[in-house]
């Protein structure tokens, strides 16, 4: 009965640190995205994902607990660390495209094409004087309704006062996106399946290792 019960703890540490990813994931896409909130959807997602790290490793190492068994040494928790950082990897590499292309993979599933006008250009200049960055906030065309900044630059040669196609979020979560810059998505939308890809393939390689050391273990 040791066994099962030890893997069933290897079983439950996956399923944490997997919970754990999607969590931190979450936590970052709103971070990101969202217009207001994110600091504080960060704020209550990090404790929440340090629990969940501490209760991962400590359920999944103990399948390698017992008599005779150092669990520096055996292949499980090697797998297991081994998922811990490729999990982290991946988590890295899904935060850097949601901070290029978050906005855009949103708006290609959820946003609304509207007819806007470029209301006006806000500068923001550093110690030096020079402009360290430019928000280009636009307003519904029809209606005069203030749609709130990109979340990126308009196309060149764009001034004050001329049209632009916008997606735009019907919820008003996420802040809108010139009509032309959606069609950039492809790869990042695939790169985002693939790291969540990784991490399913690294939970079961674990819980694979784990079957392989129980299977092979002295009763």
């Amino acid at each position: 009965m040791g066994g099962p019960r030890r893997f069933g703890a290897l079983c439950t540490g996956v399923l944490a640190l997997v919970v754990c990813w999607l969590v931190a994931f979450a936590t970052v896409a709103g971070w990101m995205l969202l217009d207001s909130g994110g600091a504080l959807l960060a704020s209550l997602g990090v404790p929440v994902v340090v629990v969940l790290l501490f209760i991962g490793v400590l359920l999944g190492t103990e399948f390698e607990e017992g008599p005779g068994h150092a669990s520096d040494e055996n292949p499980t928790t090697k797998a297991l660390m081994v998922f811990f950082f490729v999990g982290c990897g991946a988590l890295a590499v899904a935060s850097g495209v949601l901070n290029f292309s978050g906005a855009q993979i949103y708006h290609v599933h959820f946003g609304a094409r509207t007819e806007a006008v470029l209301s006006s250009v806000v500068e923001f200049n550093g110690e030096s004087g020079a402009v360290v960055k430019r928000w280009y906030y636009v307003d519904d065309r029809a209606t005069g309704e203030d749609l709130g900044p990109l979340a990126v630059p308009p196309p060149d040669g764009t001034e004050e006062g001329d049209p632009i196609a916008v997606l735009a979020d019907p919820a008003g979560w996420v802040r809108p996106v010139p009509a032309d810059s959606a069609g950039w998505t492809t790869v990042p939308t695939v790169v985002l399946l693939g790291t969540a890809g990784v991490v399913a393939l690294g939970a079961l390689s674990v819980l694979g290792t784990g079957l392989v050391v129980l299977t092979r273990r002295p009763r």
